[in-house]
């Protein structure tokens, strides 16, 4: 099943649902709530790290996360520790200025969607080793150090394969 909400995910799963594709992007269920969070009022990475780490036994099936809008300025560990089965994450248009090595834990990614964002680097051993599942990894509109950066990395790191997945224009 398909939710767009936290709140509504949280639920099916008390019915034992299945949680297949999870939009939560521009919906406000990261915004903090937390009166001691230096983040309260903004989007905040703890709210969706408690909720996956939470509900991991029950998004055991979950194939798409979108978190894109949400204003993230970073994406939490347990995104990757939790989600076996996650085939496409999109995170763009957020304010992220480093992506997680943590990524090569997704053994099932196909897709991912970073445009939009603060980006001056990507763990490319790490995305090399989810291949050849990995067919797309756009990164369109992020600073011009991450392309630069990248191709540079590129021929040092012997990643050379990746090249034909990243998507820069």
């Amino acid at each position: 099943m398909s939710f767009s909400s936290l709140r509504a995910a949280a639920k099916a799963m008390t019915k034992r649902e299945r949680v297949i594709r999870l939009d939560i992007s521009k919906s406000g269920d990261l915004q903090c709530k937390t009166i001691m969070c230096e983040k309260v009022g903004g989007a905040c990475p703890c709210r969706l790290a408690r909720f996956v780490g939470q509900a991991a036994s029950h998004l055991t099936h979950l194939e798409a996360l979108d978190v894109s809008d949400s204003a993230l300025d970073v994406l939490p560990t347990a995104v990757f520790e939790s989600l076996p089965s996650l085939k496409e994450l999109s995170a763009r248009n957020n304010k992220l200025v480093e992506f997680p090595s943590e990524v090569n834990l997704l053994k099932n990614l196909e897709t991912l969607d970073l445009r939009g964002n603060s980006l001056k680097s990507l763990p490319l051993m790490e995305l090399a080793y989810l291949q050849p599942k990995l067919k797309r990894v756009d990164v369109r509109n992020n600073p011009v150090e991450l392309r630069q950066n990248v191709e540079q990395a590129l021929v040092s790191t012997k990643t050379k394969e990746l090249e034909s997945i990243l998507v820069f224009i």
